[in-house]
């Protein structure tokens, strides 16, 4: 991803990228194209709307493009509030069930719950880079050329052929 992408999503969402200049982490920045910059935008805006509701936060470690899909690597960080209450830890706290993801009415353990919460919003992501070309945003599609998996668009996959070409001549 181009720095000014990058810079663009470690500024509007810096503490869900806060590690990035940690020598533990991978996270000196993200290594797919510009074409799911709004994914991970998108991503992001979930993890933020998950960090304020429950005071928990998704630290990426790296993000990076792996046999076409987009592939997320994260730790968890739980605020104050979960130090101060014990009982979120415990299990003896829960929230309540509300993603596509549980049926039924009713609560799971908060912690559970959290993480449960944060891996379905990086499922859903990593789920659409099959569909969304990875150089331009458009619709894509996920395919096999001489081993390397890429998720391109037609315009993209023709344009990359034909730079093949070009390099190989």
């Amino acid at each position: 991803m181009t720095e000014d992408l990058e810079k663009q999503l470690f500024d509007k969402y810096e503490p869900l990228f806060k590690g990035r200049h940690e020598p533990h982490t991978c996270m000196d920045g993200i290594d797919c194209s510009d074409g799911w910059y709004h994914l991970l935008d998108a991503l992001c805006g979930r993890l933020v709307e998950i960090r304020e509701k429950y005071d928990a936060t998704c630290v990426f470690d790296q993000i990076k493009e792996k046999f076409g899909t987009l592939r997320t690597y994260h730790h968890v960080e739980f605020g104050p509030r979960w130090a101060e209450d014990h009982t979120l830890l415990d299990g003896k706290s829960g929230i309540e069930k509300e993603t596509l993801g549980w049926t039924g009415a009713g609560t799971m353990p908060a912690h559970e719950g959290i993480v449960h919460l944060i891996d379905e919003a990086l499922y859903v992501a990593d789920m659409e880079s099959h569909i969304i070309c990875e150089r331009c945003g458009t619709s894509g599609a996920t395919r096999t050329k001489t081993g390397w998996v890429t998720t391109l668009c037609n315009e993209c996959r023709k344009e990359k052929k034909r730079k093949e070409k070009e390099t190989s001549k």
